[in-house]
């Protein structure tokens, strides 16, 4: 598990165990506050939740309307393969990422789910890109700081990406919207 959530830190991580999906750890913490509940006994190091992989989208769904991330881990190794595996360790790779603005048209939301990314250029010009992923329409250009507040209102953006070096003055845009 630990290998996967490394990469995937800002992901809750579902994790295929044959017909089940699971998330352990601290991502056990955050299934158990949608609802579901501590499976297969708690062995004393690492808690564990989980749900049929027929109600993928659902569970996922209910984590993304809460504005997490999903990380879907679905098992490599083909069955017909696993008796002649010499390690009992099943390959497993991260598959699908969803997040609450490119989700798939699970949370089945009526109005665009945008993600915004900003950046500032070497001259001091601020870049917005404003995208959603369902509809795969988007907006790109230069911004000022009053048009960067506008497109807040405007986008409603669900994520915002910020570069590192975008200036004070428009992070404190972002945080007053």
């Amino acid at each position: 598990f630990w290998m996967i959530k490394r990469a995937y830190v800002d992901c809750v991580v579902l994790v295929k165990h044959g017909s089940f999906f699971n998330a352990f750890d601290i991502d056990a913490d955050v299934g158990h506050e949608i609802g579901l509940r501590q499976s297969g006994g708690n062995s004393g190091f690492m808690r564990k939740v989980g749900f049929p992989c027929t109600q993928f989208d659902e569970w996922a769904a209910k984590l993304l309307a809460l504005g997490y991330s999903v990380a879907r881990v679905e098992q490599m190794d083909e069955d017909v393969h696993a008796s002649k595996r010499s390690s009992k360790v099943m390959k497993r790779e991260c598959c699908e990422i969803l997040t609450p603005s490119i989700e798939r048209g699970l949370t089945q939301s009526e109005h665009a789910l945008y993600f915004l990314a900003i950046a500032e250029g070497e001259d001091g010009s601020i870049g917005a890109c404003a995208f959603d992923a369902a509809s795969s329409t988007g907006a790109i250009g230069r911004v000022s700081l009053e048009e960067l507040a506008t497109a807040l209102v405007t986008y409603d953006p669900r994520e915002v990406v910020i570069s590192e070096t975008l200036n004070d003055d428009a992070r404190k845009v972002l945080v007053t919207h």
